[in-house]
């Protein structure tokens, strides 16, 4: 029998006030405790905080992207916790709405400014105004939500089981466990097919020098150009920059070869696509100064193919072939000997491009300045392979011949320049964590507003956003396996067995579904990441809900 424990003269419903307050405090301070985590993972991470000039620069992966409605959305939806948080503590305080309102109002824009300096300390972030507004606005409209479901929020905290964790069942949990298996299994697959070409339009030329509008030019000199359907391993690309490796090893899987030694137009010698042919400047209706001056007269020879400004050079049709067969497999290699006659090319300046226009493309390689850009048309990356452009620094630091080759499995891009161990290597679907919100809006859609952020390869931290992705799958799948075995502690070893059994093939299942997306499939490495998540947090939590399973057992005698 319950019995009620009260001062004298106390009446009962305001002791059920105060237990309301109190549980509504502590659930405030939960949501603020979860709010302000999310917002600090979201905003600093990976927390490779660096002092230096770079504070006032560019940043290398650019968060600061064109004002849209996604933009605003994602740093309102961020602080919306927060705001309500910290409604349910002001539940109690003594004073009217309108000192809460700009309480609230203030918090959030002090923790967003917070985060703002202190993103100027991080080289792959970039403070802006915007965004603090965005967030203070954020946190008002939380704390309005809150405002709007506080009798409903007393409601179902009063009216909470107050066994603890005994009121849980194993049948529940298996339940549990299996649906969140499934829906993991199904955000997963999205993402690890996330960096998929199959939305390469088979309408774009290729182009080398320049856009096909002429408003991007290159200046430089090309000698050879190489399109595969297969990636290439690391040692077949040991034997290209050896010379030990012949193209046509490749058969079908080889899409186009190109020789432009010579004065064009320069045939496909895979027999795939149409010739490389000259363009100039009068092709696209210029006729003042120097716009009807050919290269072929005056810039080409032995080394190659020079172009710049005036001329480039322009398939007649459409790369057809080249971009169905990427869209059937996924994957591609790029090889191309460039020389850069200039280093202070921007545009990026378009070395070699299948695109139709300055904003919509399958695959560009570029040059910005001393670095190499490459903007490669994924399910994510928009139509203009920009979120993220990829970014290689100090590649065209003089006017000598490079061999750069460009490999992508589907899940891992490679890029090689002039000796196959200067490999910069990304795993694409770690992309799609930078900003998860653009991404998986461009999976259900695809929003004609172009997002701009650019992705430094000669990065080593981008791992990390796989090991927060795995540790948020993983991790409350280790919390109810630890809470099951509490529940389940002195049953037969059979179960035992099969709840290991279970984690395993969870485990095992997740990676494989991780490394669907590329060609090297499953890996054990992500396989022992995720097992040393489960078992740590099955561990610690198990052991946190046996004792509190101990204490109410207790109380309850």
């Amino acid at each position: 029998m319950a019995i009620q424990v009260r001062k004298e003269g106390t009446p009962l419903a305001d002791l059920e006030s105060v237990y309301e307050h109190i549980l509504l405090r502590r659930f405030g301070l939960g949501v603020i405790g979860g709010a302000l985590s999310v917002v600090l993972l979201a905003t600093l991470f990976p927390f490779n905080f660096h002092l230096g000039s770079h504070i006032f620069d560019p940043p290398s992966v650019a968060t600061a992207y064109d004002w849209d409605v996604l933009d605003v959305l994602n740093n309102v939806v961020l602080f919306l916790p927060l705001g309500f948080g910290l409604g349910c503590l002001s539940r109690a305080a003594p004073w009217s709405d309108a000192p809460k309102v700009w309480g609230v109002l203030f918090i959030s824009a002090f923790v967003s400014a917070a985060v703002e300096f202190l993103q100027m300390f991080l080289p792959t972030r970039c403070p802006a105004f915007a965004d603090l507004l965005a967030n203070a606005l954020g946190g008002v409209v939380g704390y309005f939500l809150f405002q709007v479901s506080k009798n409903k929020v007393c409601a179902l905290l009063s009216a909470r089981p107050r066994g603890g964790i005994s009121h849980f069942t194993l049948e529940r949990l298996k339940i549990a466990i299996i649906a969140y298996f499934l829906a993991a299994c199904l955000v997963t697959a999205q993402i690890a097919t996330s960096g998929h070409l199959d939305r390469w339009d088979e309408s774009f030329p290729l182009m080398i020098g320049n856009e096909h509008t002429g408003d991007r030019p290159w200046t430089g000199v090309v000698s050879e150009l190489v399109f595969a359907n297969k990636a290439l391993s690391r040692q077949s690309v040991e034997g290209v920059f050896s010379g030990r490796f012949a193209w046509a090893s490749l058969g079908d899987r080889l899409i186009a070869q190109y020789d432009l030694s010579g004065c064009g137009p320069y045939p496909d010698r895979a027999g795939n696509l149409p010739n490389l042919a000259w363009r100039s400047r009068r092709d696209i209706g210029e006729t003042d100064g120097e716009s009807g001056r050919r290269a072929d007269f005056a810039g080409t020879g032995e080394e190659g193919a020079r172009v710049d400004p005036y001329s480039w050079l322009e398939t007649a049709r459409a790369a057809t072939p080249l971009a169905n067969s990427v869209r059937a497999t996924s994957e591609f290699t790029l090889s191309v000997a460039v020389a850069a006659t200039e280093g202070s090319q921007t545009g990026p300046a378009r070395i070699i491009s299948i695109s139709e226009s300055p904003w919509r493309r399958n695959l560009t390689l570029g040059q910005e300045e001393s670095d190499l850009i490459l903007r490669l048309r994924t399910r994510t990356s928009g139509e203009n392979g920009s979120d993220p452009e990829l970014r290689l620094p100090n590649v065209f630091v003089d006017d000598l011949t490079h061999q750069i080759i460009v490999t992508y499995d589907g899940q891992f891009l490679r890029v090689y320049v002039d000796r196959p161990d200067e490999t910069f290597a990304l795993e694409m679907p770690n992309l799609v964590l930078v900003n998860p919100g653009a991404a998986l809006w461009r999976l259900a859609s695809q929003p004609g507003t172009e997002i701009y952020s650019q992705v430094d390869l000669g990065s080593r931290g981008w791992v990390s956003y796989k090991i927060v992705y795995f540790g948020l799958i993983f991790v409350p799948m280790g919390v109810m396996l630890g809470v099951s075995i509490a529940l389940g502690s002195g049953r037969s070893a059979k179960g035992g067995a099969l709840l290991v059994a279970g984690v395993l093939l969870s485990v095992i299942g997740l990676a494989w579904v991780w490394g669907s997306g590329g060609r090297d499939g499953l890996s054990m490495g992500d396989i022992f990441l995720g097992l040393s998540m489960v078992t740590t947090s099955t561990l610690l939590f198990g052991s946190w809900a046996a004792n509190i399973l101990s204490t109410e057992r207790l109380d309850s005698v």
